[in-house]
């Protein structure tokens, strides 16, 4: 069964805390999107998940996450802020 968009959100903010790289965050951030994109899921859709993945990296409170996890959240902020932009 297809997870929903809710889940998906919840696996790509568990793999970002769990990155070991810049590169990684980059890299699973793109993915995401480029698999919305090859499923023809419509473009509100994909600003939609964006913008709530946004909210919820927000949420977070860098007195709670080690350095690395808060780094990770950090450039996965700007780097999903520059999709919602473009």
């Amino acid at each position: 069964m297809p997870l929903t968009l809710n889940e998906y959100r919840e696996k790509l903010i568990k793999k970002i805390l769990a990155s070991d790289s810049q590169e990684a965050v980059k890299r699973f951030i793109d993915f995401s999107i480029k698999l919305f994109e090859q499923n023809d899921i419509h473009v509100d859709i994909i600003d939609l998940f964006v913008e709530k993945t946004i909210s919820e990296l927000e949420l977070f409170s860098p007195m709670e996450k080690d350095s690395g996890q808060w780094r990770n959240i950090q450039l996965a902020r700007i780097l999903l802020n520059r999709k919602k932009n473009r």
